[in-house]
């Protein structure tokens, strides 16, 4: 997997990105004189990346199939089916539907989802399960994080 530059892994990295939560259910402040909307201003995407030690390495990405076991790699992208607990208050990863670009927030079972290793970790927190790998891209290695120079 060379540079990862093949269909297969553009369009399995395309399909775990995620848009982050950014959820204003109101006014924070209601003061008809001088209304305080919520929204964001900046990007802290830098800011948030760079507590991350390590990033993959595309050099050593391979292919992983249904019977791959993802947790061999340290970093990892899989297309699969989870289960989250129906009682969750807080979903920690949003879910795609077929042809659609737009991310929910359900529990139960959620069916051809593509996850990365920090949100796989995410659901194992709150009590979720991988049920079945269909496939994916597994990294060897990492890299130093490419954000620190940003931040500092």
């Amino acid at each position: 997997m060379k540079y990862m530059n093949d269909s297969y892994s553009k369009a399995l990295i395309r399909s775990s990105i995620h848009g982050g939560r950014c959820v204003a259910y109101g006014r924070v402040f209601n003061d008809s004189d001088n209304p305080l909307i919520p929204f964001d201003a900046n990007s802290l995407y830098p800011t948030a990346m760079e507590g991350i030690e390590q990033f993959p390495d595309i050099m050593s990405a391979v292919k992983l199939d249904s019977a791959s076991n993802y947790l061999d790699y340290p970093f990892y992208i899989i297309n699969c089916d989870v289960e989250l607990p129906k009682h969750l208050r807080f979903v920690p990863v949003c879910n795609k539907k077929e042809n659609d670009k737009s991310c929910y927030y359900n529990t139960g079972t959620l069916i051809n989802q593509s996850y990365n290793n920090v949100d796989i970790e995410e659901i194992i927190k709150v009590g979720g399960r991988v049920i079945k790998i269909h496939h994916g891209i597994g990294f060897k290695y990492g890299i130093a994080n490419p954000f620190s120079h940003f931040v500092r």
